[in-house]
């Protein structure tokens, strides 16, 4: 027996892929979120679906740590691109974490586990998968136009996302490898269309009753909401395939019975 990776990712959208991948799957609910479990191989997978942001990331891994005592934590999902050569579909594999904050523009970089790092590297290499290995950014919001993009991209990092950090402060303080793996979902200069900070659900869901309506008022936005459907199902199916190599691969925990 062996106990599960924990992976968090944002949205149901995400965590689709891999979750119809997965051998005996199962799902649950623990302090209010619902929780997909299986196996890759042989090798138990718990994943969340937490909800965009920094919040809800930081309670969904609390719940999973507490809930299932996981052997590893990863952060996986979509990121959007902070350097122009950087092409949806491509891997960010994320070395250092960025924490940006109102109070603290860039704190201390956050930092994955270096075996992780080099097994993730590996394996991207040995299937042939593009791939990146460099600093993340947490965002407070989603960076909808390019010039939020190259504003942040003064930081320094690859790729911007909503969760990494708070997943990285969870591993940390339960003493757990962790490592941030994204793909890139949209170019450096590649507006969004809508601004998705203002069309979430209570659950940090993108609501699409929203973006329906948000839409009849303003239909110029639709071939900028049909490229990011595009790059965004490309990157995801390039993470799902990272990821159905990558699982099965890491290290083996002993098991441990579900707390809660």
């Amino acid at each position: 027996m062996n106990r599960p990776i924990g992976i968090v990712m944002a949205l149901k959208r995400e965590a689709a892929g891999l979750w119809k991948r997965l051998d005996g799957r199962k799902r649950g609910t623990h302090q209010g979120f619902s929780f997909l479990t299986g196996s890759v191989e042989g090798r138990k997978v718990v994943l969340v679906a937490s909800g965009m942001g920094r919040t809800r990331s930081e309670h969904a891994t609390i719940a999973l740590v507490e809930g299932f005592t996981p052997s590893t934590l990863l952060s996986a999902g979509l990121a959007g691109a902070l350097q122009p050569d950087l092409q949806p579909g491509e891997i960010i594999l994320g070395e250092r974490i960025l924490d940006q904050t109102p109070s603290v523009p860039y704190a201390d970089p956050l930092l994955s586990s270096p075996a992780l790092i080099k097994l993730a590297r590996e394996t991207a290499k040995t299937i042939g998968l593009p791939h990146r290995q460099g600093t993340l950014l947490t965002s407070p919001r989603i960076l909808i136009e390019p010039t939020e993009k190259q504003e942040a991209a003064r930081s320094g990092a690859l790729a911007a996302d909503l969760e990494s950090a708070a997943v990285a402060r969870v591993a940390s303080c339960a003493r757990l490898p962790f490592l941030a793996i994204r793909g890139v979902s949209d170019t450096l200069d590649q507006p969004l269309g809508l601004d998705f900070n203002r069309l979430t659900g209570r659950k940090g869901e993108v609501s699409a009753t929203k973006v329906l309506l948000k839409l009849l008022v303003c239909p110029k936005v639709v071939p900028s909401l049909w490229r990011l459907k595009q790059t965004s199902g490309s990157a995801l199916g390039v993470l799902t395939a990272f990821l159905l190599h990558f699982l099965p691969l890491l290290p083996i925990g002993e098991d441990a019975p579900i707390r809660g």
